[in-house]
């Protein structure tokens, strides 16, 4: 029993001179530092971007534990499904202001997320979201009568908005 461990530590000593002893420790307080920024976890519902040194990577991460380079900078970017709700008084096709309260549903395509954030931002609802919506809400509403916007129409003026959407947000 006790004879083992003192043999198990003599063989320590012999292999390990003392020195080397300072030198692993140092490793080892290191390898302590470095662990934490080696893993990073993406939250479910959001992608991670890689940025090294402000060189961002097409690539994402998917939810879920990562080790990564410690000198990675993890940008997290959801992907869940949100909503923009805006009021606002648009003109009708006969001249008048209408109040309309209107409400968008959008998520980020996670294989654009990288794209996103290297040409608009993280703010990107902002800056092209928001200003895409009431530009097309009053684009939209100028081409109908005032009870078109109140009555079964309306649907028909939510798809047109919806396909003037999709082509800047794309």
């Amino acid at each position: 029993g006790n004879s083992e461990i003192i043999d198990l530590q003599n063989a320590m000593k012999k292999l390990i001179p003392g020195g080397k002893k300072k030198l692993i420790l140092v490793a080892i307080v290191l390898g302590l530092l470095l662990i934490p920024k080696a893993i990073t976890v993406i939250p479910a519902g959001h992608v991670g971007l890689k940025d090294f040194f402000g060189n961002v990577s097409d690539e994402t991460l998917p939810a879920g534990l990562h080790l990564i380079n410690p000198l990675l900078k993890i940008h997290k970017m959801t992907i869940r499904t949100q909503e923009i709700t805006e009021e606002a008084n648009v003109p009708s096709k006969e001249g008048l202001s209408v109040h309309l309260d209107i409400s968008l549903l959008f998520s980020l395509d996670p294989h654009k997320a990288a794209q996103v954030y290297k040409t608009i931002g993280p703010d990107y609802i902002r800056v092209v979201v928001v200003p895409q919506l009431r530009s097309i809400v009053r684009g939209v509403t100028a081409g109908y009568e005032a009870k078109a916007l109140y009555t079964a129409e309306r649907e028909a003026i939510s798809t047109e908005m919806f396909s003037h959407l999709q082509a800047p947000l794309l």
